[in-house]
């Protein structure tokens, strides 16, 4: 199990009371009031390229949705460069990709608890040589509906959706997407297409959420939440 004192990229344990913290749980409320007509039970969360902060920002917005109740899971779906398991200080050698790959069925053998009331991670497991053609298969149909069963609300970090198409196709099995950016880092062309690619598969992009603007009040960054439907 992990241990709160090695969350050192899980700000809203850490400094629960801090300007970061209260980011997330403005997002979170964001989030619910976006998806209330969506039967809101499964998201994913991508970025148009590498380093934009997705894989923190699906594990604090985990915790806080935990925080508030809801029996939540994150899931580390970035076969190819996944961090779930380093964020957390789990073994992340057998997850998702285990069941992807038939070698097990019975989720309740790879979801490992936290000490986080609510909070439960599927890690992503071993490496598979081809991630989007497992993602869109029935194995993935099963495990989503199994993780349904067990949890209120199932969170899949995705891998950048600029870069493969795994994202692309959790996108189209999930009740919502956000899409995660940074502040002067993603470029205005790679977001555009990153919500192209997403639109050519009809999956519902809940909101755009960014990343790293400077507060004056924290030495951390925060994030702001902008409604898909009415972007600032």
């Amino acid at each position: 199990m992990a241990k709160e004192d090695n969350y050192s990229e899980l700000v809203t344990v850490l400094k629960k009371k801090s300007t970061f913290a209260e980011s997330f749980r403005t997002i979170r409320t964001n989030i619910k009031f976006a998806m209330q007509d969506h039967g809101f039970q499964t998201m994913a969360v991508t970025s148009a390229g590498q380093n934009e902060g997705k894989s923190t920002f699906a594990s604090n917005i985990a915790v806080v949705f935990a925080n508030s109740g809801l029996k939540t899971l994150l899931v580390d779906a970035d076969l190819r460069k996944p961090s779930i398991a380093s964020i957390f200080n789990i073994d992340g050698r057998d997850g998702l990709s285990t069941m992807l790959s038939g070698m097990s069925s019975n989720i309740d053998d790879l979801v490992v608890s936290t000490n986080i009331d609510n909070l439960f991670l599927l890690p992503s497991g071993r490496r598979l040589i081809n991630p989007s053609e497992m993602f869109d298969s029935v194995y993935m149909d099963n495990i989503i509906e199994e993780c349904k069963k067990y949890f209120d609300l199932v969170i899949f970090d995705t891998p950048p959706i600029g870069y493969v198409t795994d994202a692309q196709v959790i996108g189209t099995k999930v009740d919502g997407v956000v899409l995660v950016t940074k502040v002067n880092h993603t470029k205005k062309k790679a977001l555009i297409h990153a919500k192209d690619l997403l639109d050519a598969v009809n999956a519902d992009i809940i909101g755009v959420v960014l990343n790293g603007i400077e507060n004056d009040n924290s030495k951390y960054a925060t994030y702001s939440y902008y409604g898909y439907q009415n972007p600032a």
